[in-house]
């Protein structure tokens, strides 16, 4: 008999095999595949070697790469669902990788009867053990962490330890999680100090029933990756000449190829490699527009991309199989965060869930930024627009009641963000201020 906690996991990793076998190769639907730019196939030969997985019996590393290489190139590494370690799930992905000129690494994990930690560590010492086997192939300095499901929630946590401890990525890096599940070994401090110049590009689908926006919102939310540098985009279904393009939790490659794959994953993905590998500045509107037309444009009548810098949840969280407060969640008090308040042109800026206000909103030089409420030992944090830390003081709750006084005169005219959490490094606000000088 399954336990009440095993069992939503059980139904998951049902789903994930059971569209494992429907997959195929096979391109579907009205709407072609792009012939030409970002998301068309690329034309170099793929190569796929593999190396025996310590840690799953019977299971193998593969790593997929173009043969036409010359020396090391830039890496993206996998990870997958639950229950998704057959790699001809995402070869569809994983090839495409390899023909515009990457590498692309897949770690398949055991799911069932064991241990979240042990997954993880898998999935980590895999890549390790990829990049130690294949040195003359993998450029450590230029990488992306991917994934889908469980392996989108765990890009976060791998990525900074890789990013931070290794030192992968420093010409170049990348997060790029979809219908990310719960994100576990990562805790609120190393999200509100990540790698500045790491690129986050987060997509969610509106009708996956599994998973809850409500962890990507949190992640987006909480990371400390500049605006400018991150988007939080949503694909929303469609139909087409009776065609029906889902947005469900099988995007992408676990059901039949179509536009979707293309236009709204790898579209995205060639031009965020191109930018944050080949510094190609042109690339950056497509892959983090900010919702220019050109990122969120689909073909023929699809409705566009949605994207935004304040993602806010649409559906209640009994919408999901997973929903963000449930108990598997490390995260689960990060569930209610809001989004930023911004108005320029109010005086005071509020916070409506828990009053916190900041005013003047401009402000030049001092800005006050006060609680109605009494919180226990919180934490102010101010970031630049780069999403580097400037300013921390811890507090008593009676100082932040009484107003907190701010001078930035030795600071330039621009953006800023300011975190506040509680004793136990949860979020009380999260609000954007303006320096104007």
């Amino acid at each position: 008999m399954l336990s009440a906690q095993n069992r939503p996991i059980t139904i998951l990793l049902f789903i994930c095999i059971l569209k494992v076998f429907v997959n195929s190769q096979n391109y579907t639907g009205p709407i072609p595949k792009p012939i030409s730019g970002y998301g068309a196939d690329g034309t170099l030969t793929v190569k796929v070697d593999s190396i025996e997985n310590p840690a799953y019996a019977g299971k193998f590393i593969k790593i997929h790469y173009p043969t036409e290489r010359k020396g090391a190139v830039p890496t993206i590494f996998y990870s997958h669902a639950y229950g998704g370690h057959d790699p001809s799930s995402v070869a569809g992905l994983l090839n495409f990788i390899a023909q515009k000129g990457y590498a692309a690494v897949f770690v398949p994990y055991q799911t069932a009867g064991i241990t979240m930690e042990y997954r993880y560590n898998n999935l980590i010492n895999g890549f390790a053990l990829a990049v130690k086997t294949y040195k003359d192939i993998i450029d450590t300095t230029r990488v992306g962490f991917m994934g889908w499901s469980f392996g989108g929630g765990a890009t976060i946590g791998i990525g900074h330890k890789f990013f931070t401890e290794n030192h992968w990525g420093e010409s170049g890096r990348f997060l790029f999680p979809l219908a990310q599940w719960y994100s576990d070994y990562v805790t609120q401090e190393q999200l509100l100090n990540f790698p500045a110049d790491t690129k986050l590009l987060t997509i969610v689908f509106d009708k996956d029933d599994i998973n809850d926006h409500r962890m990507a919102i949190d992640i987006f939310n909480n990371i400390s990756i500049p605006d400018s540098d991150k988007d939080y985009i949503r694909l929303l279904q469609d139909t087409v000449s009776g065609y029906a393009y889902v947005a469900d939790h099988s995007v992408p490659s676990t059901r039949l190829f179509d536009a979707y794959d293309y236009y709204a994953i790898y579209r995205l993905l060639d031009a965020l490699c191109d930018y944050t590998f080949n510094k190609v500045d042109s690339a950056k509107n497509i892959a983090l527009g900010n919702g220019s037309e050109e990122q969120v444009k689909m073909p023929d009548s699809l409705h566009p991309l949605i994207a935004t810098m304040h993602p806010v949840p649409l559906y209640p969280e009994s919408s999901y199989t997973f929903p963000c407060g449930g108990p598997l969640n490390s995260r689960r008090t990060f569930c209610g965060l809001t989004t930023i308040s911004e108005d320029a042109d109010n005086k005071e800026t509020i916070n409506d869930i828990n009053h916190i206000s900041i005013y003047p909103n401009p402000f030049n030089p001092v800005v006050t930024i006060r609680s109605k409420a009494v919180w226990n030992k919180p934490l102010l944090c101010i970031y630049n627009i780069h999403g580097a830390l400037i300013f921390s003081e811890k507090l008593n709750g009676h100082a932040l009641r009484n107003g907190i006084m701010w001078n930035a005169s030795h600071y330039p005219a621009g953006n800023y963000l300011v975190r506040i959490t509680d004793e136990a490094s949860r979020p009380i606000s999260k609000l954007k201020m303006i320096l104007s000088k």
